[in-house]
């Protein structure tokens, strides 16, 4: 028979044959990685139940509450900050003032830290040294 050999050329269909079976298999894999990644991301968001475990959407719609309701907390903190920061920049106002009237040197402002961090300003603020 000719092309029956090692040596035939593979035929158009064998060709289409061969892509498709190579499609199919790394389509398979990646709805084994999509499933995982689903599931890693539903046991970050809740336990899941031994009855009915949950369904793509469940998963996908807890996600969208959770990184809601983190936002949502980060800007309520945002908003507290700036409240804390103008009631801090009231009392070294008062502070100075009543330093100033006893003749006693105002304080400076502090430096702040590039991060935002404020650590270790409450023992600077009583020894009135400011870096």
């Amino acid at each position: 028979m000719i092309g029956s050999g090692p040596d035939r050329v593979p035929s158009s269909a064998d060709r289409k044959q061969a892509r498709r079976e190579l499609h199919n298999a790394a389509e398979r894999q990646r709805r084994v990685d999509l499933t995982k990644a689903l599931l890693e991301l539903s046991s970050l968001l809740f336990p899941v139940p031994p009855d009915r475990p949950p369904t793509r959407i469940d998963i996908i719609n807890s996600a969208i509450a959770h990184i809601r309701a983190t936002q949502d907390q980060t800007e309520l903190a945002a908003q507290e900050m700036r409240i804390m920061d103008n009631e801090l920049a009231i009392l070294r106002y008062e502070v100075n003032d009543w330093r100033t009237s006893a003749g006693v040197v105002p304080l400076k402002e502090p430096a702040r830290r590039q991060n935002g961090g404020e650590e270790g300003l409450h023992l600077q603020w009583l020894d009135g040294d400011w870096a």
